[in-house]
């Protein structure tokens, strides 16, 4: 509720703008650079318009001042800024722009369209004959001309979109802003335009224009009052009004993320994402600044550049956060409503899919914003290549790991719940994760694998097992008859096919080894059991039917060595 006033001033300052942006569609003539004397003498041109339609005689401003009018004519504001951004337009393609961020470009050429005339009108300039015409530069070895006494250079575009056409070069257009500031105090040529600069920058002229509907523009065009004054290059009106912007701006950022951290954590993130708040915000409010920047504050070139690519860099920045965080939103939404088990195989990769999708957007969205903020796409791709192999050799062990545990949830060699035997490591499986594997050994204890060294050696799954082999060793006495032997055996032999778990094809019942300590019977057969713990309860039922065979027959067990080894293949 605090902020809807800023939200509805917002609004207005747009919808006061619909008129001058309406004027765009006027059609552009085409600008003439064939040689550099079209390229020098159709930039004055163009830019003289401008400021006739502005500031000359018939000018908007100059009518409007001149009258006793409160407001600004809507028809005349119509037809005189269709004449300003006509020639605001055609002024720009005098120049060779191909190195200006694009996220910036159309605003800051008409920027440096005017800087550039104001150097013009303040250096003394060759007559039309003295300016090579385009059969002049056919016979020249350099394509190029330079403006005498100065650094301005106009030479032919040798490849891209604008090949062949004579502009003014990357190197005079980087050049302008301080090429400005050093000459600026120099007196001008008599016959030039005067003050255009000083009456668009110094002047909150874009307040006036963005607020004609309610406002009366000579409230803001009249008299030079002290807010005026320049201080590092700004007025301090503009100052006072960047502060005021941009201290909104953070005073919202700084309320999104008190939102987020407060309610986030109060619901399920599947039903209120409040964590994409910070970002949505950043994304919605930076478009608005970078407007006000340009058509109502209207930074002066060097200013808004670095303002408003910084802008731009934290927008996509936000962006690229909104994306990661939306995904992982959108996969916890699917896991619930497929009711998927959180901790399942299939939930975890259902996240590594939808992370590994997130990350490729957003190394999308983060080189396509460098690309438009002036960073080129090559160096961030590069940087990125030569970051992720120095993270590889670096996280060898980390990165084994995950591939561990990737082929553990594809190939599903065990579940969660299921009892597995690798190597040494035995224990039910609590949690696949994307570097570890948690089991609970036997005695309850927490076992936190690496997922590398589960499948470096062969896994055996208990809990999969439908047939269990066993085989268990007894030691008798030596002095047992063979008689009593014999029908021992033949006993553990009745009694194992009596049993219906018990393969009895499975059945060996031997005489394994004759020793000094006594004679030792090795006992093998296949049971069927649906896990581990229900193969232990029916070895344990045949162990104790067998030792009450023993008794029954008089077998004595040798009393220096009575143990049965168990063993499972």
């Amino acid at each position: 509720m605090q902020n809807r006033p800023i939200l509805i001033l917002l609004l207005l300052l747009v919808w006061f703008a619909a008129v001058p942006a309406r004027a765009l569609a006027t059609a552009l003539p085409a600008a003439d650079t064939s040689s550099p004397k079209s390229t020098l003498f159709g930039f004055i041109a163009a830019s003289d318009d401008r400021y006739n339609a502005l500031l000359g005689p018939e000018g908007l401003v100059t009518t409007y001042l001149q009258s006793s009018r409160l407001f600004l004519d809507r028809a005349s504001t119509r037809i005189h800024m269709a004449r300003v951004y006509k020639s605001r337009k055609l002024t720009a393609k005098y120049l060779d722009l191909s190195h200006i961020p694009v996220a910036i470009l159309e605003q800051q050429s008409w920027r440096l369209t005017i800087q550039l005339k104001e150097i013009l009108d303040r250096l003394p300039l060759p007559s039309a004959v003295d300016v090579p015409d385009a059969e002049a530069m056919q016979g020249r070895t350099f394509k190029k001309w330079k403006l005498p006494d100065s650094d301005i250079t106009i030479a032919l575009v040798e490849s891209g979109p604008r090949a062949g056409e004579y502009l003014f070069t990357p190197e005079t257009v980087d050049q302008v802003p301080f090429l400005y500031e050093a000459i600026k105090d120099e007196p001008r040529r008599s016959g030039t335009s005067a003050h255009m600069y000083d009456f668009l920058f110094m002047k909150p002229t874009g307040v006036a224009l963005v607020t004609a509907r309610v406002i009366p523009s000579r409230w803001f065009l009249e008299g030079d009052p002290w807010t005026n004054r320049p201080v590092w290059g700004e007025p301090l009106w503009r100052w006072m009004a960047l502060l005021i912007l941009l201290g909104t701006m953070g005073g919202i950022c700084w309320g999104a993320f008190r939102l987020s951290d407060k309610f986030s954590g109060r619901k399920s993130p599947t039903n209120v994402p409040w964590v994409f708040l910070p970002s949505l915000s950043l994304i919605i409010m930076i478009p608005s600044v970078v407007y006000i920047l340009d058509v109502v504050l209207e930074v002066t070139p060097r200013l808004y550049s670095h303002l408003t690519e910084a802008l731009w860099g934290f927008d996509y920045i936000a962006l690229t956060t909104l994306v990661w965080s939306g995904f992982r939103w959108l996969t916890e939404w699917v896991i619930k409503l497929e009711r998927i088990k959180t901790d399942s195989t299939d939930s975890q990769l259902i996240r590594l899919g939808s992370r590994l999708l997130a990350l490729a957007i957003a190394i999308a969205i983060l080189i396509e914003g460098a690309s438009r903020i002036g960073l080129p796409s090559y160096s961030i791709m590069a940087g990125l290549g030569i970051g992720g192999l120095a993270v590889a050799l670096a996280g060898q062990q980390a990165l084994a790991n995950l591939l561990g545990s990737l082929i553990i949830m594809f190939e599903k060699p065990f579940r969660i719940g299921h009892i597995i035997k690798t190597g040494s490591i035995e224990g039910q499986v609590e949690n696949i994760g994307f570097r570890t594997t948690q089991l609970r050994t036997g005695d309850g204890t927490t076992l936190i694998v690496p997922s590398s060294e589960i499948i470096r050696t062969p896994i055996e799954n208990l809990t999969l097992r439908k047939h269990w082999r066993v085989k268990k060793s007894i030691k008798i006495g030596l002095l047992t008859s063979l008689e009593t032997l014999s029908h021992f055996k033949l006993g553990i032999e009745a009694l194992l096919k009596e049993n219906p778990n018990v393969n009895e094809k499975s059945i060996r019942v031997s005489l394994a080894e004759i020793l000094p300590e006594g004679l030792e019977i090795r006992i093998e057969f296949s049971q069927e059991a649906k896990n581990s713990a229900e193969q232990l309860r029916q070895a344990d039922v045949i162990l104790m039917q067998i030792l009450d065979l023993a008794r029954a027959s008089g077998i004595r067990f040798d009393p220096q060595d009575h143990s049965a080894t168990p063993g499972r293949a």
